[in-house]
Protein backbone atom coordinates (compact mmCIF):
# COMPACT_ATOMS: atom_id res chain seq x y z
CA UNK A 1 0.00 0.00 0.00
CA UNK A 2 1.28 3.75 -0.79
CA UNK A 3 0.21 7.38 -0.48
CA UNK A 4 -0.10 8.71 -4.10
CA UNK A 5 -1.40 12.02 -3.38
CA UNK A 6 -2.16 14.19 -0.04
CA UNK A 7 -4.18 17.27 -0.03
CA UNK A 8 -4.27 18.60 3.80
CA UNK A 9 -4.76 22.24 2.21
CA UNK A 10 -9.00 23.09 2.24
CA UNK A 11 -10.50 25.97 1.52
CA UNK A 12 -12.36 26.37 4.43
CA UNK A 13 -13.54 24.70 7.41
CA UNK A 14 -17.51 24.55 5.75
CA UNK A 15 -15.41 22.29 2.46
CA UNK A 16 -13.58 19.54 4.76
CA UNK A 17 -13.94 17.11 2.12
CA UNK A 18 -10.94 19.25 0.02
CA UNK A 19 -8.83 17.80 2.38
CA UNK A 20 -8.00 14.20 1.52
CA UNK A 21 -5.74 11.58 1.01
CA UNK A 22 -5.49 8.71 -1.95
CA UNK A 23 -3.87 5.25 -1.12
CA UNK A 24 -3.07 2.50 -4.12
CA UNK A 25 -2.78 -0.91 -2.98
CA UNK A 26 0.34 -2.19 -4.84
CA UNK A 27 0.07 -5.37 -3.71
CA UNK A 28 -0.73 -8.60 -5.26
CA UNK A 29 -3.55 -9.65 -2.53
CA UNK A 30 -6.56 -7.78 -1.58
CA UNK A 31 -6.39 -5.70 1.96
CA UNK A 32 -9.49 -5.44 4.24
CA UNK A 33 -8.50 -2.28 6.46
CA UNK A 34 -11.28 -3.87 9.16
CA UNK A 35 -9.73 -2.68 12.25
CA UNK A 36 -6.19 -1.10 10.76
CA UNK A 37 -5.68 2.57 12.30
CA UNK A 38 -4.72 5.79 10.73
CA UNK A 39 -3.04 8.20 12.57
CA UNK A 40 -1.62 11.57 11.96
CA UNK A 41 1.87 13.08 13.81
CA UNK A 42 -0.31 14.46 16.74
CA UNK A 43 -1.74 10.70 17.04
CA UNK A 44 -5.06 11.23 16.38
CA UNK A 45 -6.27 7.87 15.44
CA UNK A 46 -9.14 6.44 13.63
CA UNK A 47 -10.15 3.09 12.79
CA UNK A 48 -10.95 1.82 9.53
CA UNK A 49 -14.55 -0.46 9.28
CA UNK A 50 -14.50 -2.88 7.03
CA UNK A 51 -13.22 -1.60 3.35
CA UNK A 52 -11.89 -4.00 1.28
CA UNK A 53 -8.99 -2.50 -1.25
CA UNK A 54 -8.85 -5.03 -4.39
CA UNK A 55 -5.29 -5.27 -5.85
CA UNK A 56 -4.96 -2.16 -7.68
CA UNK A 57 -7.57 -0.52 -6.00
CA UNK A 58 -7.46 3.05 -4.82
CA UNK A 59 -8.97 4.75 -1.30
CA UNK A 60 -9.59 8.32 -1.08
CA UNK A 61 -10.06 9.53 2.79
CA UNK A 62 -11.89 12.35 3.08
CA UNK A 63 -11.94 14.27 6.48
CA UNK A 64 -15.69 15.24 6.06
CA UNK A 65 -19.10 13.76 6.05
CA UNK A 66 -19.87 11.25 3.20
CA UNK A 67 -21.04 7.52 3.02
CA UNK A 68 -18.30 5.01 3.12
CA UNK A 69 -17.39 2.61 0.27
CA UNK A 70 -14.62 0.40 -0.56
CA UNK A 71 -13.12 3.56 -3.05
CA UNK A 72 -14.06 6.33 -0.32
CA UNK A 73 -13.67 6.65 3.33
CA UNK A 74 -14.90 9.33 5.11
CA UNK A 75 -13.78 10.52 8.92
CA UNK A 76 -16.74 12.41 9.75
CA UNK A 77 -14.75 15.13 11.41
CA UNK A 78 -16.19 18.69 11.72
CA UNK A 79 -12.76 20.26 11.35
CA UNK A 80 -9.21 19.85 9.49
CA UNK A 81 -6.91 16.74 10.82
CA UNK A 82 -3.92 17.36 8.42
CA UNK A 83 -1.47 20.07 8.68
CA UNK A 84 -1.33 21.83 5.87
CA UNK A 85 2.83 23.08 6.86
CA UNK A 86 3.13 19.05 6.76
CA UNK A 87 2.30 15.92 8.80
CA UNK A 88 2.78 12.40 8.59
CA UNK A 89 0.31 9.71 7.55
CA UNK A 90 0.60 6.38 9.72
CA UNK A 91 -1.26 3.40 9.10
CA UNK A 92 -1.47 0.02 11.37
CA UNK A 93 -2.49 -3.46 10.84
CA UNK A 94 -4.97 -4.84 13.23
CA UNK A 95 -1.81 -6.10 14.68
CA UNK A 96 -0.10 -2.96 15.72
CA UNK A 97 2.54 -3.05 12.16
CA UNK A 98 3.15 -0.49 10.57
CA UNK A 99 2.28 -1.27 7.06
CA UNK A 100 2.26 2.63 5.88
CA UNK A 101 3.99 5.63 6.74
CA UNK A 102 4.84 8.66 4.63
CA UNK A 103 5.54 12.22 5.68
CA UNK A 104 3.94 15.02 3.46
CA UNK A 105 4.24 18.84 3.15
CA UNK A 106 1.29 20.81 1.49
CA UNK A 107 -0.30 19.12 -1.61
CA UNK A 108 1.34 16.67 -2.93
CA UNK A 109 1.89 13.68 -5.80
CA UNK A 110 3.83 10.87 -5.00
Amino acid sequence: MILIEAHPIQINNDRLNTEYLVLKNTGLEEINLKEFTLSDAQNHEYTFPSITMQSGAILTIYTGEGVTSNTEYYLGLDKPIWNNSGDTLTIENNKGEVVLQKAFRGNEEF
